[in-house]
């Protein structure tokens, strides 16, 4: 009796691993009350006229997951589950693309199974994905044009595939704004890298994205709302956290606000756009000496 390849092994392991985070998720968003933000959103743009989309600005409005609330709630009913049934499909997505560019990237071996492990087990990562809100979403869109990316690398004469990897891109942004500063370095990297086809992604994200945030981008620099819709608070929050992982700690300290507020944000966010392609390129550069590798093992 021949023992079975420890590929498979991590494969199955892999895959239940993911049943049964999945199965967790649905049973939380099925069994937990509901939270602050979710009645708030339901209350202010869910279950009011579809006018208020355009009419209420606020942090709690991710445009996205607004959207596909109503639907469901105006298909299947309102409850705490149905409300949170976009998020609990966008775990799914998740946790598939996340095994897809995980087997891409190692194949099925023993990284691919710490890779999916540490993605899709991450507690913080799974609340996102029983609550309605946007930030499970905008990851599990992000994880999936990355996926797309990768076969694009992997077999350059599917150009359509920079198109799906564009709307995907897309849709992350417009889950929660703040998720647009990643990909844009992965846009801005695919166009220094692939020219042309990089200038499809950007265009297929753009022509998604656009049509979904117009109305809040428009409500929040009319009526001046920081929160979500504002990338400018969002970079502020996130130099705060580098300094001491709290962003408090800046605002009590001789780094106000209000000194943030004369810094430089184009130079500042330049840098990090820079730090955040340099990642992108060197794992594309990773990706295609490993699919160079494996081309020359099978031309042996």
């Amino acid at each position: 009796m021949s023992a079975i390849p420890r590929t498979r092994v991590y494969a199955a392991v892999a895959v239940g691993l993911i049943f049964v985070l999945f199965s967790f998720t649905v049973y939380k968003a099925w069994t937990q009350s509901i939270t602050l933000d979710e009645a708030y959103t339901y209350k202010t743009w869910v279950a009011a006229p579809f006018s208020t989309f355009y009419t209420v600005s606020g942090y709690n409005n991710h445009p996205l997951n607004t959207l596909l609330c109503r639907l469901t709630v105006a298909w299947l009913g309102s409850s705490e589950f149905v409300l949170r049934l976009p998020s609990v499909l966008a775990g799914l997505l998740y946790f598939i693309a996340v095994y897809r560019v995980a087997t891409l990237l190692f194949g099925n071996r023993f990284w691919m199974l710490i890779t999916v492990a540490l993605n899709c087990a991450n507690p913080l990562v799974l609340d996102h994905f029983a609550t309605a809100r946007g930030y499970g979403m905008g990851v599990a869109f992000w994880v999936l044009g990355m996926c797309l990316v990768f076969q694009c690398i992997s077999a350059p004469a599917a150009s359509w595939r920079w198109i799906a990897a564009g709307a995907a891109f897309g849709l992350s942004s417009a889950s929660y704004m703040t998720q647009t500063f990643a990909v844009a370095a992965v846009i801005l990297t695919a166009v220094a890298l692939y020219g042309r086809k990089g200038l499809t992604l950007g265009t297929s994200a753009l022509a998604v994205a656009a049509p979904i945030l117009y109305g809040p981008l428009h409500l929040a620099r009319a009526t001046g709302i920081d929160g979500e819709t504002s990338y400018r608070t969002a970079l502020k929050t996130f130099l705060g956290a580098l300094v001491n992982y709290k962003p408090g700690f800046v605002a009590s300290h001789r780094l106000g606000w209000h000194i943030l507020d004369r810094w430089p944000y184009g130079i500042l966010l330049a840098f990090l756009m820079l730090l955040l392609i340099a990642a992108v390129v060197l794992t594309v550069r990773w990706t295609r000496t490993k699919s160079l590798a494996k081309l020359a093992e099978s031309d042996r």
